[in-house]
């Protein structure tokens, strides 16, 4: 490619590049924000270079600069590619720059429009739960999880009227998840839920106030005893509702709300039955 416009193009390409250990010095030296405290030194310099990357990543500056890069040494090194004008080439470079700043634009919007309906869902199900029940104890937001006040920490909450149950927990950065329940109407359906068939490994159990009697929490593989897959709710008059795969929208895996660190945790390897026959 003797062109050159495209040729300093080029050269100016790697200066986001050399952007970022610069951000990374900076980091290191004046020190960089991390939650509710202030890093330095390689911890500081790390998370400047981090920062810089996944910044200049969505805006997008780098998907742009290294596909330009690319497309330059393709024309300037292959053979084939030199037959092709560097006007078509260089146009060619431009709209696929294109396309892959509108793509990484359009994930980047996508993942805030759904953040955005997540604070939007959490906030109506605070204003309608009957109950509130903080379970966090490692971490805390001052300012409260979303931005709401009443949720400092990890927090239950629970509509008997809809029968939701929703968490809000990851105090540090924000999560939700809620959960519509279903009512066990069979007695055969009841049994399997209430854990005789199989369900899973009680993980945690919350005593509720009526008309709730408790919130039990499930996990499906011994090894992955930290990881909520299933949720029953039991009522004071008998009534059953449970969720038996809860799994987070975007991974499909089972969700990590913190439960097993909370008070609520009774331990590994132990079904519905057996907390029943410890009473």
């Amino acid at each position: 490619m003797k062109n050159k416009a495209a040729k300093i193009i080029f050269l100016i390409s790697f200066l986001p590049w050399l952007l970022i250990p610069v951000c990374g010095i900076l980091g290191a030296i004046f020190g960089v924000g991390f939650f509710f405290s202030t890093c330095y030194g390689w911890d500081g310099f790390f998370l400047g270079v981090l920062g810089a990357v996944l910044g200049m990543t969505m805006i997008p500056v780098l998907p742009v600069c290294l596909v330009y890069e690319i497309c330059y040494v393709l024309h300037s090194k292959v053979p084939r590619l030199r037959k092709v004008s560097t006007k078509k080439f260089f146009v060619s470079a431009l709209v696929l720059c294109v396309v892959v700043a509108g793509s990484v634009l359009a994930y980047v919007f996508q993942n805030e429009i759904e953040r955005t309906c997540e604070k939007v869902s959490a906030k109506r199900l605070v204003g309608r739960a009957e109950v509130m029940i903080p379970y966090g104890t490692y971490t805390s937001a001052p300012d409260g999880i979303y931005g709401i006040e009443e949720c400092t920490c990890e927090t239950i909450l629970i509509d008997y009227d809809r029968h939701e149950v929703g968490f809000l927990y990851n105090a540090l950065l924000g999560e939700f998840h809620k959960e519509k329940l279903r009512k066990a109407d069979t007695e055969e359906e009841n049994q399997e839920v209430m854990g005789m068939t199989g369900t899973g490994y009680v993980q945690a159990v919350v005593p509720l106030s009526t008309p709730g009697k408790r919130l039990v929490s499930f996990y499906t593989e011994p090894d992955n005893s930290h990881l909520t897959g299933a949720l029953l709710l039991e009522m004071e008059n008998g009534e059953v509702y449970y969720a038996k795969e809860v799994r987070e929208k975007s991974t499909g895996f089972e969700c990590y709300f913190g439960l097993s660190d909370s008070e609520y945790y009774v331990g590994e390897g132990k079904h519905l039955l057996d907390l029943e026959t410890e009473k």
